[in-house]
């Protein structure tokens, strides 16, 4: 990590914003983390990849980060973190990691998952959760 900066909100229930530059592929300070969170969770590592081929260029990683930040400061952001895995609910839907399981069908897995968000954003989870309320 090359440099972080927090970004703190003043509105009670909000949660900050961690900024990190960040070295990629060997080059320092090419890369961007974005977590959210203290401590924080990781939200947005950009760039994905470095080479040619997934290089869309720079509006795309704009739009990425600027996605993520709107999440958290708008208060939609929200990281269920169980055994099995990851759930993180954007305001435009929702990321998952390790929770599915091969033998239960899809629609059951998107169920649960949609419960699990549920139960997070109304304080109603077992696991730990990081999430806010607008930083307005």
């Amino acid at each position: 990590m090359s440099e972080a900066w927090w970004l703190r909100p003043r509105q009670a229930g909000a949660i900050p914003l961690l900024v990190c530059r960040t070295d990629f592929s060997g080059a320092t300070g090419n890369g961007l983390l974005l977590g959210a969170g203290d401590p924080a969770v990781v939200i947005e590592r950009v760039p994905g990849c470095g080479c040619d081929a997934c290089d869309s260029g720079s509006d795309d990683l704009l739009q990425e980060i600027d996605e993520r930040v709107l999440d958290v400061v708008t208060g939609a952001f929200v990281h269920v973190a169980t055994p099995e895995g990851t759930v993180t609910g954007w305001r435009n839907g929702w990321s998952a990691s390790g929770i599915h399981r091969p033998d239960a069908p899809l629609q059951q897995t998107h169920d649960a998952i949609s419960e699990m968000l549920r139960e997070a954003t109304s304080g109603r989870s077992p696991y730990p959760v990081v999430r806010g309320d607008p930083w307005w």
